[in-house]
């Protein structure tokens, strides 16, 4: 599980974009990403790709790090 604060970033292309993919890819089937803190350039790139139905995205870094948590606590209880 990773979370991705992207904050500070104003702007991702396809090329950032695809490396994100490789990590969750790196990650294998049970782990995740959780992405907090997107602009609204980098959100309407990740909307624009769709990648925003692949990765939870979140307002801030708390928010993510509590999806993460309730996931990797129901992965952990075989739900």
């Amino acid at each position: 599980y990773f979370v991705l604060d992207l904050h500070r970033v104003n702007f991702i292309d396809s090329s950032g974009l695809g490396a994100i993919v490789s990590i969750l890819k790196t990650l294998g089937a049970e782990g995740n990403i959780a992405i907090s803190g997107l602009r609204d350039g980098t959100l309407a790139m990740f909307r624009l790709t769709r990648m925003d139905r692949v990765f939870g995205l979140f307002d801030d870094i708390d928010d993510a790090v509590s999806h993460l948590a309730i996931e990797i606590g129901a992965a952990s209880n075989g739900q």
